[in-house]
């Protein structure tokens, strides 16, 4: 996924401020998924009102796809299946 994928403030003209660069920090969780787990760790703590999490590239909505179980840690409220896809963007 290319840098700043989630970020869209730049096709927009930006917002202005001081140009110090708040995109979010997006990672990669395909390699937890195995097709049994609900459960994801995310590598920092993220600021719950942030996370964006993607499965299979499309948007999840938090509680009906996925909840924050703590700052580090969602759970969708389904089983991704083995070869599917889970992202997540978010601030810390």
């Amino acid at each position: 996924m290319p840098a700043n994928a989630f970020d869209n403030r730049s096709a927009f003209g930006g917002g202005g401020g001081s140009g110090t660069n708040t995109a979010k920090t997006e990672e990669d969780l395909t390699g937890q998924v195995d097709g049994t787990e609900t459960q994801f760790i995310i590598s920092s703590a993220f600021v719950a009102s942030s996370i964006d999490v993607y499965y299979n590239g499309i948007k999840q909505r938090v509680t009906s796809e996925f909840t924050i179980v703590n700052s580090t840690t969602i759970q969708t409220t389904f089983t991704p299946t083995a070869t599917s896809s889970l992202t997540v963007a978010y601030y810390t």
